[in-house]
């Protein structure tokens, strides 16, 4: 599963290199093209509401929480 990556302030993703504006696309430009980018785009929106403090601290950890189950862990080789 791909994660998208927000800027700060602005609820854009960056498209390749993250310290340049040039290349950031604002979540509302973003196609859905599947059920995972819809899923991704809604995670990010999350983001945003976030870092404009929309949740209190509980509600935060509950999105937190709920965003790790999609969330892929790496494979544990040593196991």
């Amino acid at each position: 599963m791909d994660n998208i990556t927000l800027s700060e302030e602005t609820g854009t993703v960056p498209t390749s290199v993250p310290d340049t504006a040039q290349n950031q696309v604002r979540l509302t430009d973003i196609e859905v093209t599947d059920e995972n980018m819809a899923l991704n785009i809604i995670v990010s929106f999350l983001g945003v509401a976030q870092q404009r403090g929309t949740f209190s601290i509980a509600e935060s950890a509950k999105i937190y929480e709920c965003i790790q189950k999609f969330i892929s862990k790496p494979a544990n080789s040593s196991a």
